[in-house]
């Protein structure tokens, strides 16, 4: 028959007390808690862009998308795109997946836009990384349609490009445009000022010239004295009446 003594109870009593406590304490205490990370994703739109004018039916929207912590490959699960806010009711348009280019990042899906829905619109892009599921949005006006009565937006100036990132560390919004070109230089041509000969050669024309203008006394004077002679062999002879 078991037994057990009046010493050793005391011993069993607090192990058991032990292992219960031990037994109390939440599994998620024993977990180790997964790394966040606060990389987000990289998405650049090649096309369309800021304040494009776009006609329904097919169209090609290109760009690259990756994560910088990927070690292979983008990194990138899906790029996703819209006609209007995703979470206010836009219209989805595609998805695409980055695999091509030197760095598998690069991305080229055709679409359909629709021609029931004319103007001007906000084109929204989401990149959701593969690694982390963080998340960057780009956001843009564009036109949807040729609407002869409405000028596009690229003509009245820079449209604004709006980024928005998600991650486990919270949430930001940035907005830039982009740089208006540079206004044309007028060049107002100058009059041409005319300027004195200079030069040994330039004079020496100089001087031809202003010969050229004076007459040569030598031959006016020869000119005058060949008058004169012609007029006296013109004058009549006297006749001699004096002899018979």
């Amino acid at each position: 028959m078991f037994s057990v003594s009046f010493a050793t109870l005391p011993r069993l009593l607090a192990s058991a007390a032990a292992a219960g406590a031990l037994s109390l304490q939440p599994i998620s205490s024993f977990a180790q808690t997964a790394p966040t990370s606060c990389t987000v994703p990289v998405l650049d739109l090649a096309n369309p862009g800021p304040g494009a004018m776009v006609l329904p039916g097919a169209y090609t929207i290109q760009g690259a998308a990756f994560d910088p912590e990927a070690a292979q490959g983008s990194g990138i699960d899906q790029v996703s795109f819209f006609l209007g806010d995703r979470n206010a009711g836009g219209m989805a348009l595609g998805v695409a997946q980055p695999d091509k280019g030197p760095r598998l990042d690069d991305f080229s899906v055709t679409v359909t836009l629709p021609s029931t829905s004319l103007g001007e619109h906000e084109f929204v892009a989401y990149a959701r990384s593969a690694l982390t599921g963080n998340e960057t949005q780009v956001s843009f006006p564009i036109v949807l349609g040729e609407d002869p009565s409405k000028t596009p937006l690229n003509a009245l100036g820079p449209a604004a490009e709006t980024v928005s990132t998600t991650s486990a560390c919270g949430a930001t919004a940035s907005s830039a445009a982009p740089a208006a070109a540079p206004a044309p230089a007028i060049v107002v041509p100058e009059p041409a000022v005319a300027t004195a000969p200079s030069g040994i050669a330039a004079a020496e024309a100089y001087a031809a010239e202003v010969q050229l203008q004076v007459p040569d006394e030598t031959t006016a004077s020869s000119g005058e004295a060949a008058n004169g002679e012609a007029a006296t062999g013109d004058a009549a002879t006297p006749v001699d009446t004096t002899q018979p």
